[in-house]
Parts: C-alpha cells; structure tokens; sequence
C-alpha cells in the first residue's frame, strides 16, 4: 500500500479557515405556540398550510444555492495516501494468511491484519513487501513507532520498493518531521519517476507548510504522472489546484 488517504480519508484541512457543514448533528426545532388559540375555518387553513409548504420550499431552495455558492470558495485540502505494496511470490501455504489479512485491513480491523501479517513474514522473512503491508495496518491503526520499523525492515530487503519509501515519507509527515517526508519521498521519485503518490504526498507536504508554490508544482506532476484521469481523487486534485492558483 502506498499513503494517498488516507486520500481522501483522514486528515482534510481547511485553508479558508471555513469549517465543513457538521454530519450526524441534530437540527433546530422551532417551538409551537402553546395556549388556546381560534381555530381557522378550513378553506382558510388549507390556503395558510399551502402558503407555509410554498415559502419554506422557496427558503429551502435558497439555502441549497447559498450552500454551494459558499463550499465552491472552500476547498478541502486532499488528504494523503498510502498503499499496500504489490504482491510477491511467496511460498505455498501462507496465501490463505496474507488473503485474511487484506481482507481484515479493507474492513478496518488493522490489529487483526497486522497480525496475520506477521504470521506469514514467520512464513516468508525476507519478503520485503509483506513487511510493508504490515507497516501499513499499524500506519492506520496509529502504532507509528511499529509501523516505521516495519517501513524500515522492507527498505533494508529491498531497497528498491518504491511503495515502501512512499509509506516511510507519508510517515515522517504525520511524525512531524516534514524535512525527512520530503526527503524519502524524493528518494522513491528518484526509483520511480511515474509513480503518482510521492508527488501527491509531497503536495500534501507542502501546501501543509505554506508553501504553494512548490504544492502546485507537486500536485500537477501527480496529475501528470496519473495514468487513470477519472478518479475522485484526480479530480479533487485538479480542482484544488485552481483554488490554489486563485489565492
């Protein structure tokens, strides 16, 4: 796995200062007037409800143009990503193990995955891409420490994967030590110039620090480098980029 996500997963910022529109939270009730009241005849009260359902569909169909007018000036910054490493011939026997594993990182139980992984490095030692995916379950599970360790082991097996550097970068940024992200993650450009997730990370890196300069640069090449064009994630990316040029 190589860390674009956690692109468009989890750590979105918002450069205007704007907040995104709350999910899940519980919406205003206006209270109704208690007390007697006279009740309206009923031509009276089908004409006053039809009236209310006409002004509160206007106000509704208001509100909807003024809430994207609005989220079309905020643009959430595109969160980083990462990705498991290509599968390696491995000897028989631990495919049913590193098949689990995959399985229990996509439904979110990273401990369980990372643990499996485990079982078959015991497998298969030298496996330099096994140690990665198992970097990657402690990467989402937040074990950092681990994880680099397991980024480390593959690089020392193979220091060619490109994957593993990617990880390693994308690690140190959420490590805060944005000198040694940009560092691994120009070393894995430097393996694989067509390999799209370092430029996105190093985007990420940059526009981070305020420099937007270097953040668009980075972010074009990803989208160069991008062999399929019609991913959510390209298309945020490109549409960032304008917001970026505008500011």
């Amino acid at each position: 796995m190589s860390v674009i996500l956690d692109a468009l997963r989890s750590q979105k910022k918002e450069k205007n200062g704007a907040s995104p529109p709350a999910v899940g939270g519980e919406g205003l009730v206006w209270g109704e007037k208690t007390g007697p009241h006279r009740e309206m005849p009923p031509s009276t009260k089908t004409i006053s409800i039809l009236l209310g359902l006409f002004v509160g569909l206007a106000g509704l169909s208001i509100a909807l143009w003024l809430y994207n007018a609005a989220m079309r000036g905020v643009q959430a910054q595109p969160a980083p990503v990462a990705h498991m490493a290509a599968p390696v011939p491995a000897p028989s026997g631990i495919d049913k193990i590193v098949g689990q594993a995959r399985t229990s990182f996509q439904e979110g139980r990273y401990d369980e995955s990372e643990k499996l992984y485990q079982d078959a490095i015991a497998l298969d030692p030298k496996n330099a891409a096994l140690r990665n995916n198992a970097g990657m379950a402690l990467l989402r599970a937040k074990h950092y420490d681990e994880s680099e360790k397991q980024f480390e082991s593959a690089l020392a097996l193979d220091k060619k994967c490109v994957e593993c550097l990617n990880n390693l970068g994308y690690l140190k940024g959420l490590q805060g030590n944005p000198l040694d992200a940009e560092k691994i993650l120009n070393e894995a450009i430097a393996l694989d110039s067509d390999y799209p997730d370092p430029y996105f990370n190093l985007g990420v890196l940059y526009e981070n620090n305020d420099d937007i300069g270097r953040a668009i640069v980075a972010y074009e090449k990803f989208l160069h480098v991008s062999r399929d064009k019609n991913t959510p994630l390209f298309l945020q990316v490109q549409e960032h980029v304008g917001v970026l040029r505008e500011k």
